[in-house]
C-alpha cells in the first residue's frame, strides 16, 4: 500500500548533462488496485515543462533534446510530501517509444 502522504509522482531521465524531471506533468498513482486504464503520455521536448538537475557542470551542461536523444537512464520522483513515502509502487508494463 503506497503512502505518498501529499507527494506527486514525476517522470525523470538522465544523462550526461544532468537529469530533466517532467514536472510539468504529474503522474497519476492509483491506490490499492490496478488502473482501470493504462497510464499514457508524452514527453515534450519543451524545457519550459522540465525541471533540470544535477548537471556534472553548469557551464558545460547539455539540453533536454540532447538528454532526450542519448538517455543514460529514467526513473521517477517523488516530491512535496509532508512525511517520506513509503510502500511499494507496482507496475504490470512500462514502455518508452519513439515518435
Amino acid at each position: 500500500d503506497l503512502q505518498l502522504d501529499g507527494a506527486q509522482c514525476f517522470f525523470w531521465i538522465h544523462g550526461n548533462g544532468g537529469r530533466w524531471h517532467y514536472t510539468s506533468h504529474p503522474l497519476t498513482i492509483s491506490e490499492g488496485d490496478w488502473s482501470a486504464a493504462p497510464l499514457c503520455f508524452s514527453l515534450e521536448n519543451d524545457e519550459a515543462l522540465w525541471h533540470h538537475s544535477w548537471p556534472r557542470d553548469p557551464n558545460t551542461s547539455r539540453p533536454l533534446d540532447s538528454i532526450l536523444g542519448q538517455a543514460l537512464s529514467y526513473g521517477f520522483s517523488f516530491t512535496g510530501f509532508s512525511s517520506e513515502v513509503s510502500g511499494r509502487l507496482c507496475m504490470s508494463e512500462f514502455e518508452i517509444r519513439t515518435a
